[in-house]
């Protein structure tokens, strides 16, 4: 009679701990979200002509200003100072204002594991093509958002 009590608050004990283990296993793995990554940049120019998109490229670089043609719909955007550093885009905005370049403060919001990876390695263009593969948001002068849908 002894041994069947201890075997039941036993069997309870085990159930309860083996229960909030479980718990425990599936709230960390249920909640897991995808790294976001914020990337900043300044939009210094857009047009809808892709030559006249070109012609102020090559104007930038005469300017000693690397910049990208980054297309949204129908409008080609003229992007520099690509960073996931919000006091490094800071800094390269200061640089624009001294050479007396107009621009517009933007950010794009990624899961997109690759477009961290590209801007690591400072390799701006494919980040580009990554971030337009991605499905399309909001667009708006001075707060660009895009999430991607995985």
């Amino acid at each position: 009679m002894e041994n069947r009590k201890a075997i039941y608050i036993f069997g309870c004990i085990f159930s309860v701990a083996f229960a909030l283990i479980y718990y425990l296993l599936f709230q960390t793995f249920l909640n897991q979200k995808p790294a976001e990554y914020t990337v900043y940049y300044h939009q210094i120019g857009l047009y809808q002509n892709s030559d006249n998109a070109k012609k102020a490229i090559s104007n930038f670089k005469e300017k000693d200003i690397e910049a990208y043609i980054y297309e949204i719909d129908t409008m080609n955007s003229i992007i520099c100072g690509m960073s996931e550093s919000k006091e490094e885009a800071e800094k390269y905005g200061e640089a624009l204002k001294k050479k007396k370049i107009p621009f517009v403060d933007k950010t794009i919001q990624t899961e997109n594991e690759a477009v961290h990876e590209a801007l690591s390695k400072k390799d701006y263009k494919t980040a580009l093509e990554l971030i337009k593969n991605e499905s399309k948001g909001n667009e708006q002068t001075g707060a660009a958002e895009r999430k991607s849908t995985k």
